[in-house]
């Protein structure tokens, strides 16, 4: 449902999405075994009419539906369910999208507001729970795939196939990002199920943990923000904001080698290298000190 100045707008999806996408207002969801498409059209009346009927221009409609399988029937009794469509991403003018099967697919956009599909690849035996694209030193465009099997796989589309895969960590992917550090420089983020958040470079060589202060055992997402204009601070770069459970907590990136460690028990950390930690908690003014499993940064 959308609500806006003049009215509201309600259409019903007959799946719940896995995930959405929307571009000058056409809105795509993707699900078990649909695709399903909407168009939302704006009336710029100055009217207090709350209705949605078929006069007010203000409308959210569904246009298409289309079968996963492509076949030519809704077939929603997909027991094993292994076509289901977990995620998606841009790439040029398609949309690719990742299965529960470990397949990827190339859908198409056409003028009748439709998606064809146009190929699909087997690149694992584990579902794909999200996708992001990006060109790496080479100027080729690689995706890199947060699989259920705790892995990510880097994927060549010049070459269809797998070009690298990371460590096997102890629990399934649930989301990926590709975020600066203080120095600009790309590094991959990746959250586990048990709330884990492991940092990597394009590489896929393990950096360090960003840990939780609230000691959350679950999924933690994460969102990049820019640095405030007002902080002058050098040492301090852009932020991330990170649930947890039902909080939210920021850190910053900083200047490698500007902060410093308070380790209480004098007692010798775990394997991570202070040298290669980049993330300090930001502070805020009415939270205590608080420990971080082996450390305590200030």
């Amino acid at each position: 449902m959308i609500f806006n100045d003049y009215g509201y707008c309600f259409c019903e999806a007959k799946e719940t999405p896995n995930d959405i996408f929307e571009s000058d207002n056409v809105i795509i969801t993707f699900g078990k075994s649909l695709i399903e498409i909407f168009y939302y059209s704006q009336n710029n009346n100055n009217n207090n009419q709350n209705t949605n009927d078929n006069n007010n221009n203000n409308n959210l409609v569904k246009k298409h539906e289309i079968p996963i399988n492509n076949n030519n029937n809704n077939n929603n009794n997909n027991d094993d369910n292994k076509n289901e469509i977990l995620c998606y991403q841009l790439y040029n003018n398609f949309i690719i999208c990742g299965h529960r099967s470990g397949i990827i697919s190339t859908w198409k956009p056409t003028n009748e507001m439709k998606l064809e599909n146009s190929g699909k690849t087997q690149v694992t035996q584990c579902a794909i729970n999200k996708i992001l694209s990006t060109k790496l030193s080479d100027n080729k465009d690689y995706l890199y795939l947060a699989c259920a099997d705790g892995t990510i796989k880097v994927y060549s589309l010049d070459s269809n196939s797998i070009a690298a895969t990371s460590q096997k960590f102890e629990q399934e992917i649930d989301d990926i990002k590709m975020i600066n550090d203080f120095d600009k420089k790309k590094n991959i983020i990746i959250s586990l199920k048990n709330g884990e958040i492991k940092v990597m470079d394009l590489e896929l060589q393990f950096l360090f943990d960003i840990p939780s202060r609230f000691n959350t055992k679950k999924i933690r997402q994460i969102i990049s923000l820019q640095k405030p204009q007002n902080n002058n601070d050098n040492t301090k770069g852009d932020l991330l904001l990170i649930t947890e459970g039902n909080n939210l907590d920021i850190f910053t990136w900083i200047k490698k080698g500007s902060f410093k460690v308070i380790n209480p028990h004098n007692n010798n950390p775990h394997n991570n290298s202070h040298n290669n930690m980049q993330m300090q908690y930001q502070q805020p003014p009415h939270y205590p000190q608080q420990n971080f499993g082996y450390q305590q940064y200030q």
